[in-house]
């Protein structure tokens, strides 16, 4: 009976730590799985947010472009149906936006050119602009269509100002003397005023000064002040919601008006006048340069 009872103790021993083995073996078989399924989630938790970041960081730098669907010439004002929109991996402030659309191309433009934002115009075109002739404004040798311009009147007196500012010339007509520009309600007005004050002043005259790199200079300021008569005009115009263009101010334009008397008075300093000698060139003031 011992020996049996001993025989059957040493296997109960055995059987005891056999399944102790097992249930150690599964113990670290979970252990282990557990910690291998967290790793994973982490892993998969840090890839997702990656994943997420990069995606955000892409948006960020995805942009809409237009490209040319037709031949567009240079003057020509940007229409949304001239234009080809498309995505684009680049937050390079260069292409032209939505924002861009009204603007006018500086240069002739193929079809299927990306559209940037040196190839247009620095403004808008206004939606109350209108082309316009002139044929009393001087034009210089070295302006030609599509250039930009400031349109000047200078005075007998030496006073020189700026009555509209960054003019496109749409056309010149060399035969007939005459040039064609954009103008709003406003600008045309002040010219108006302008070509009154030569007839007023004598020896005063309006001319045009070119934009050597019209896309890279911002506009001058208007500084001319329109006449009394047409400052009233301007100011009581119902087609002129705001005034944008120089200064409207009867004290300024008075004050003016007062030094250009004085001055064809001969209420001012004599200038010492030399005659020119034969064989001196030079360019009168006043004269045009098709005259």
């Amino acid at each position: 009976m011992r020996r049996r009872v001993r025989k059957i103790s040493k296997v109960n021993i055995k059987g005891v730590l056999f399944v102790l083995t097992i249930i150690l073996l599964l113990c670290s078989f979970g252990v282990t799985f557990y910690m291998f399924k967290n790793a994973r989630d982490d892993a998969e938790e840090a890839s997702r947010e990656t994943i997420n970041e990069l995606r955000d960081r892409l948006v960020s730098y995805t942009g809409t472009a237009y490209r040319a669907k037709e031949y567009i010439p240079a003057g020509t004002v940007l229409k949304p149906e001239m234009l080809e929109q498309y995505e684009i991996i680049s937050n390079m402030p260069v292409y032209a936006a939505e924002s861009d659309l009204g603007k006018s191309v500086l240069v002739d433009i193929k079809p299927g050119t990306e559209i940037t934002k040196n190839l247009l115009a620095t403004e808008n075109v206004l939606v109350n602009l209108k082309e316009a002739e002139f044929d009393f404004i001087i034009i210089p040798a070295n302006i030609g269509e599509h250039d930009y311009v400031d349109v000047r009147l200078r005075f007998p007196d030496g006073t020189d100002y700026i009555v509209a500012s960054k003019k496109k010339v749409i056309h010149l007509d060399e035969q007939r003397k005459k040039v064609y520009m954009q103008m709003s309600e406003e600008e045309m007005l002040f010219l108006d005023s302008a070509l009154t004050d030569t007839y007023r002043y004598g020896g005063s005259h309006i001319y045009l000064t070119k934009y050597i790199s019209p896309e890279k200079v911002t506009a001058s300021e208007v500084n001319y002040i329109p006449s009394v008569p047409l400052s009233k005009l301007i100011m009581d115009n119902p087609n002129i919601e705001n005034i944008m263009t120089g200064t409207v101010s009867l004290e300024e334009r008075l004050r003016l008006e007062d030094s250009l008397f004085s001055y064809l008075s001969g209420d001012v300093p004599a200038y010492e006048s030399r005659t020119r000698t034969e064989g001196e060139s030079g360019i009168e003031h006043g004269g045009s340069v098709w005259d």
